[in-house]
């Protein structure tokens, strides 16, 4: 009870020291407002645009044609690029999947001069030979196995031919070869039948002999070949 009063008190008498003081006043408080006045530059007077107008640059999308390539925009970077040189090295011919050509014998190649078919020329000399394809266009499916082109054979069916030549001419060269050895041996034999009569002379009966052995050897080298 004791400790109670003593608070009592001492909050009185601090109140009447603040009131002594003149710390408190019940007055009302007054709020002062003060405008203040910005001034504002005119747009007319603020110059030019930093960036000069433009306009929009126009989007060309290519127009589909039975002669026009197709357009690919945009750069494609592989983030994993294996390096694998191919089986036979070359130009590519064409890119799209290819028609067999027996199948075009039996058509024709009426059928296969419209979209989505096209022709590509291997050059072999004066007279190309024509081969016919399908043109691949976007939104397309392809299979894991399915052929999407082809490098220019040109050059490896001018190696085919030539030594397509080659083979031939050395079959020729065994034929005459052959061809050789029988004729000595036929003239060997007939030699031996007039030396045997008395009505040859040695040195052609040894020059007929000669003769065979050299077609034979000449045959036997042919035929390794």
């Amino acid at each position: 009870m004791r400790l109670f009063l003593s608070i009592l008190a001492g909050g009185v008498l601090f109140g009447a020291a603040v009131y002594g003081l003149g710390l408190y006043s019940t007055d009302s408080i007054e709020t002062v407002v003060v405008e203040r006045k910005e001034t504002v530059t005119p747009e007319e007077k603020l110059g030019d645009f930093l960036y000069e107008e433009q306009p929009f640059k126009a989007y060309r999308i290519p127009k589909r044609g039975t002669a026009d390539p197709i357009e690919v925009f945009g750069v494609m970077n592989p983030l994993d690029q294996e390096k694998v040189p191919g089986v036979q090295p070359g130009q590519i011919l064409f890119i799209g999947v290819p028609v067999e050509d027996n199948v075009v014998a039996a058509v024709g190649s009426a059928a296969f001069l419209s979209e989505p078919y096209w022709c590509a020329e291997i050059k072999l000399g004066t007279n190309p030979l024509p081969k016919f394809y399908r043109r691949l266009y976007d939104n397309e499916t392809v299979d894991s196995s399915q052929m999407l082109g082809m490098i220019d054979p040109a050059k490896a069916m001018l190696d085919v031919m030539e030594k397509s030549a080659k083979i031939a001419s050395a079959e020729s060269d065994v034929g005459a070869a052959i061809a050789a050895e029988a004729e000595g041996v036929s003239r060997w034999k007939r030699a031996k039948i007039l030396r045997d009569r008395g009505a040859l002379a040695e040195e052609e009966y040894t020059g007929a002999v000669l003769t065979k052995e050299i077609s034979y050897l000449s045959a036997c080298r042919r035929m390794q070949r």
